[in-house]
């Protein structure tokens, strides 16, 4: 049985969307028999809750076992957030 990891997708939404969208597809594709990878992207994969927003980036940050931040022309305070927890 492969073993799963959780990879957590950061970077500054609006600026950065198609890179977010196409390593949420390619991660999936990845794996092998030993490995599955499962991306987590908060626009596609938050939940709907009655928790704050940074709960719930942070509970889905804490559970993943890799992070991937992408960076470019300007990062927000979230995105520093989730890079220092990571």
């Amino acid at each position: 049985m492969p073993r799963s990891l959780g990879v957590f997708i950061s970077s500054k939404m609006v600026e950065l969307s198609e890179e977010r969208r196409a390593l949420e597809a390619l991660l999936p594709t990845l794996g092998d028999d030993t490995l599955q990878l499962f991306p987590w992207v908060f626009e596609t994969d938050a939940p709907a809750s009655g928790s704050s927003i940074r709960s719930v980036y942070m509970n889905a940050l804490d559970q993943s076992e890799l992070y991937i931040g992408l960076f470019w022309d300007d990062y927000g305070e979230w995105t520093i957030d989730e890079f220092h927890r990571a």
